[in-house]
This record gives C-alpha cells, sequence and structure tokens, in this order.
C-alpha cells in the first residue's frame, strides 16, 4: 500500500486502555476493507487509528464498523453474522481462525 505517516489524518484525543493506561495516537487513516468471501462479501471503508502500543491483536473492529456491517458479532463462537445483502438465502458469515483469535480463557 505504500503508506507513510503524511497520510495519516490527526487525531486530537488519546485512547484510554482497559487497565487505564493513556496512548497518544499518531494519526487515523480511511482505508476499504473486504468482509466475506466471494459471492457473499461486503466492502466497507474502514477509519483505522494508528498506535503504538503493545496488543495481542493486530486490529480491533469498532462498533462504527460492526454497524456498517450490519453485523452481530458472537465473541464465545469468534464469528459475526451479518444481515445486508443475503444471498441464495443465507446469512453471510465472516469467521475468525481459532489458531489466530486471543481466547479470554
Amino acid at each position: 500500500m505504500k503508506l507513510e505517516e503524511k497520510d495519516l489524518k490527526p487525531v486530537t484525543t488519546p485512547l484510554v486502555g482497559f487497565a487505564g493506561e493513556m496512548v497518544i495516537p499518531f494519526g487515523y487513516i480511511t482505508l476499504p476493507m473486504m468482509f466475506g468471501t466471494p459471492p457473499r462479501s461486503t466492502q466497507v471503508m474502514v477509519d483505522f487509528i494508528v498506535t503504538k502500543a503493545s496488543s495481542p491483536y493486530n486490529a480491533i473492529i469498532g462498533r462504527p464498523t460492526i454497524r456498517a456491517l450490519g453485523a452481530i458479532p458472537s465473541f464465545h463462537h469468534m464469528k459475526m453474522k451479518s444481515l445486508q445483502k443475503i444471498e441464495y438465502g443465507r446469512l453471510k458469515e465472516i469467521k475468525q481462525q481459532p489458531s489466530s483469535a486471543t481466547s479470554p480463557h
């Protein structure tokens, strides 16, 4: 993608972690993201906040993206079901591979 720091838009508020630590973001960028696999896939524009913080996650999907997808997340099943563009009489499904997911247990 050849993105550089100059491609980031400014963020004026810090992020606060679950333990109360504050992180100052470098900025944010809006990128197109494809969810699902064709023919049952959806592309939405997603805002990514760029930080330098240790985390077991590469990205965290927030409520605005979940809402744009019309999705229903199930953290227990590590899946999201989307009600948008029902094709072939089936709900679209976005599945996380258990080996790459972080379990709370």
